[in-house]
């Protein structure tokens, strides 16, 4: 049971990192500071990522060549994150119920139905 456990393991942290290096080719790319050389290699670099069919060798080469030290960025990234939650307080949050109530208008007599409108004009 815990080699299937260790086997779905890595897929699931590739599938991460994987994910962590689209991302951050997708800031870096909407950013616009790189050149036209480094923003071709990026784009391609975000196609072979994204690609399922691309083979696990070519996807780590992708990731190292474009994101340098991905793991160690995922790492300090998500330090970072935690920090951030240890700031944010959890409180309770008092709901109101409302009560909606509908007006029904009173239907009058038949003859207002059947009054007729006229325009105020005067033809001549």
């Amino acid at each position: 049971m815990s080699n299937v456990m260790n086997a779905a393991e890595p897929d699931t942290d590739l599938a991460a990192e994987v994910l962590w290096c689209v991302q951050h080719i997708e800031m870096i790319l909407t950013q616009g500071k790189l050149g036209e050389k480094k923003a071709k290699e990026a784009r391609i670099s975000r196609k072979l990522l994204k690609n399922p069919d691309t083979p696990l060798v070519k996807k780590r080469q992708a990731m190292r060549s474009s994101c340098g030290d991905y793991r160690a960025k995922m790492k300090a990234e998500e330090r970072e994150t935690k920090l951030e939650n240890e700031k944010i307080k959890v409180g309770k949050v008092m709901v109101k119920k409302h009560t909606f109530f509908k007006k029904s208008v009173a239907k009058a007599s038949d003859q207002s139905g059947k009054a007729e409108f006229k325009f105020n004009f005067n033809v001549q």
